[in-house]
């Protein structure tokens, strides 16, 4: 198990300022590794639902709890598919660092 407590940042945004957080970098890297090579099969879909269940939990709790089959593949599609201007955002790279760096428990 690793927990990973969300951290937050203002953005600027169209409409103003907006609040983003680890929840929103994470599932930007899964929206974007999904675009390229659609994940499938059933193994895939359980992780997915697995993930899926976690972000609402940490939504409601700031801190994101995941197994580690569902860390590894999430930190996989880091190590692939993250952009790598993303590091240019001070607040982006701190919190992909902190998931990263989470300590199993």
């Amino acid at each position: 198990m690793r927990k990973i407590n969300v951290k937050t940042w203002k953005v600027d945004g169209p409409n103003g300022q907006q609040e983003e957080d680890t929840l929103v970098a994470l599932e930007g890297v899964l929206r974007l590794a999904a675009q390229k090579d659609m994940p499938q099969g059933l193994d895939k879909f359980k992780i997915y639902t697995k993930l899926a269940q976690a972000f609402d939990k940490a939504i409601k709790s700031g801190t994101l709890e995941l197994e580690e089959r569902e860390y590894k593949y999430l930190t996989d599609l880091i190590a692939d598919k993250i952009p790598s201007q993303w590091a240019l955002n001070k607040d982006i790279r701190e919190a992909i660092e902190e998931f990263l760096n989470a300590k199993e428990e």
